[in-house]
């Protein structure tokens, strides 16, 4: 993250993109944000989804 802060940005996360509250949180804050903001979001992939996830 620090190294976007050095770049001007403000960094959130990371947080877990399969809690939609969460992300729906943290995107919600990144809009009231002035500047750039960077979203560091975490995701699986294939989640929700047995045969993608037993075998990525």
């Amino acid at each position: 993250g620090m190294l976007f802060e050095e770049l001007g940005f403000t960094y959130l996360g990371p947080i877990n993109g399969h809690n939609i509250s969460m992300l729906e949180q943290v995107l919600e804050r990144a809009r009231s944000l002035n500047g750039p903001v960077l979203v560091h979001v975490n995701t699986i992939k294939g989640k929700g989804y047995p045969p993608a996830e037993k075998y990525p």
